[in-house]
């Protein structure tokens, strides 16, 4: 069965197998941290009754606060790493191992 866009990559140089392939989605996927994060449960915890932050209480929590920021800024970074790899992997034809 024949691709569309697997001649181009070929002559590239860029084709890869799908057993190939697979092993570059586990690589870029074991690169995002966890998904539990620390800005959520901060959000929880500071959110007043009429649904605004209470912006004293986070001023008081500044360590968590800092926390929270290192760790989404590492969270987004290594879910863009792992978006850009499966991004470079192009879909497989109905049927195609």
């Amino acid at each position: 069965m024949s691709v569309p866009w697997a001649s181009s990559r070929r002559k590239a140089g860029l084709l890869m197998s799908r057993k190939d392939d697979i092993k570059r989605v586990i690589a870029a996927l074991k690169k995002v941290p966890p998904a539990h994060l620390e800005l959520i449960d901060l959000i929880n915890e500071t959110v007043k009754p009429d649904g605004e932050l209470d912006y004293v209480k986070l001023g008081n929590m500044s360590d968590r606060v800092n926390l929270a920021e290192v760790q989404t800024a590492s969270y987004i970074k290594g879910t863009r790493s792992a978006t850009q790899a499966l991004l470079t992997i192009p879909p497989f034809a109905k049927g195609v191992k």
